[in-house]
């Protein structure tokens, strides 16, 4: 049986490690993951253990490391061979603290780029999980579980704009929330099915 993204994730935080369920996801609590990727977020509504409600959107990290490399290089075109590559300005983000070589092997420091653009896509991005919120549940949703490697990311961006009205849930793993969720889900299947008979 396969196990979708956003669903995937949920199971690692639903589910204890000898496959029984959480206490807490036994009640009525009402959760929405999400799955914040490179390309796409996919999201998934639980009510208690049941799906509420599945949605993608297409956008995702690398939608933020273009807008960045694109200021960048009009900001820096002078000292730049070229406009950097998304996949560059991932890398530079995450292992060389938001800063890139000029052509004469000058630091260029682009965290405050980086940060308003975040902060931007966080901001929006908010407005949807409200949305999506108000939708499903009537904006009555308990928590938010962030996964991805986007939520690593944007995880302190997005609670500054969501904690005042929902518990957010930081990831612990990130790019492997589903992979891990979905082992989870094989736990809790195969106790269920022993249960069961």
């Amino acid at each position: 049986m396969l196990c979708p993204e956003g669903i995937a994730a949920f199971f690692q935080y639903a589910v204890n490690e000898d496959g029984s369920l959480k206490e807490e996801f036994k009640e009525d609590m009402k959760t929405i993951v999400w799955d914040i990727g490179s390309g796409q977020i996919n999201v998934a509504a639980f009510d208690g253990f049941k799906v509420a409600g599945v949605n993608t959107f297409e956008k995702g990290m690398f939608d933020c490391y273009e807008k960045i490399s694109l200021i960048i290089y009009n900001n820096y075109r002078d000292k730049l061979d070229r406009k950097p590559y998304s996949f560059e300005v991932d890398n530079m983000i995450r292992f060389n603290n938001s800063v890139l070589k000029g052509k004469k092997g000058e630091d260029i420091d682009f965290s405050t780029i980086v940060k308003n653009v975040f902060d931007v896509f966080a901001y929006e991005l908010s407005k949807d999980i409200r949305e999506f919120s108000k939708i499903k549940f009537m904006g009555a949703c308990d928590s938010i579980i962030f996964a991805g490697g986007g939520s690593k990311i944007l995880f302190d961006y997005l609670s500054k704009y969501l904690n005042n009205d929902f518990i957010c849930v930081k990831s612990n793993i990130g790019e492997y929330d589903n992979v891990v969720g979905s082992m989870y889900y094989r736990m809790y299947r195969d106790v269920k099915t022993n249960i069961e008979g």
